[in-house]
Parts: structure tokens; C-alpha cells; sequence
């Protein structure tokens, strides 16, 4: 499921919703080796992105969260899809209003990518966006 549920872009809405039913089911199941525990945690992270954009944000919010658990145990803090989920966190806090956490989210994210990808690589730059989003508020 990890490969057909695409990430939560607009253009992906339609296959996000026609998949979404059958997703339901994995929210209960862990796997128990290392490699399909990765892709849980990436459908997750799709998940929760989707619902973010569809504005499901208590939703999305205990998707990421377990997301990013399941990817901070197995991956690290500071591994780029680690921070990726925390970004997508960073956005859900930010659109329910929760600035401060959403602050805290994108400066991790933000130091995160600096340290594993260097100051110019683009999720570097989409993390400085994502704090200064944030910071506008």
C-alpha cells in the first residue's frame, strides 16, 4: 500500500480518496520487521498529508504522530524522512493555530536537514519556508 498511496498533493486527491477505505484497516496494524515498518510509516506520512490538505487536521495530527514514532525508533531523530514527517507535523500544528509547536516543528526540521543535507539542498530551503510560514503568523 506504501507504493500506491501517493503523497497528499491535490492532483493525487482523486486516488487518495478511492484508496483512503481501504487504508483504515492498517491504522491498528504494526508489522514487526524493520522494512515493512518503514513503509508503514510511509503510507502514514501520505495519510496524514492527504488529510492535512482535506483538513482533517485531528486526523492527520495522530497520523503523523505515529509516524514519525515509528520513524524516529527505526531511522533516527535527524534522518530526512524522520524530518519529513515532522515537517508535515509542523504543518498540521500550524493550521489548527498551534503556532509555538509548529514553531518548535519546522526549527527541528530546519536544523535536521541543515545537518544531514546541507544548507542548500532543497529540503533544507523547504524547511526555512516552513518556519518562516510559520513565523508570519
Amino acid at each position: 500500500m506504501s507504493r500506491e498511496f501517493p503523497v497528499g498533493r491535490f492532483e493525487n486527491w482523486p486516488k487518495c480518496q478511492k484508496l483512503l477505505p481501504h487504508i483504515e484497516s492498517i491504522f491498528s496494524y504494526k508489522p514487526a520487521d524493520e522494512g515493512s515498518l518503514k513503509e508503514w510509516a510511509r503510507v502514514l506520512t501520505n495519510i496524514a498529508w492527504y488529510m492535512w490538505m482535506k483538513g482533517s487536521y485531528k486526523a492527520a495530527k495522530d497520523t503523523i504522530v505515529k509516524a514519525i514514532s515509528i520513524r524516529e525508533r527505526i531511522l533516527g531523530r535527524e534522518d530526512p524522512n524522520t524530518l519529513t514527517s515532522v515537517r508535515t507535523l509542523a504543518l498540521v500544528l500550524q493550521y489548527r493555530g498551534k503556532y509555538k509547536e509548529a514553531e518548535q516543528m519546522n526549527r527541528r526540521a530546519l536544523k535536521g536537514h541543515e545537518k544531514a543535507l546541507g544548507k542548500e539542498h532543497p529540503s533544507t530551503l523547504t524547511s526555512v519556508n516552513g518556519l518562516a510560514s510559520v513565523l508570519q503568523y
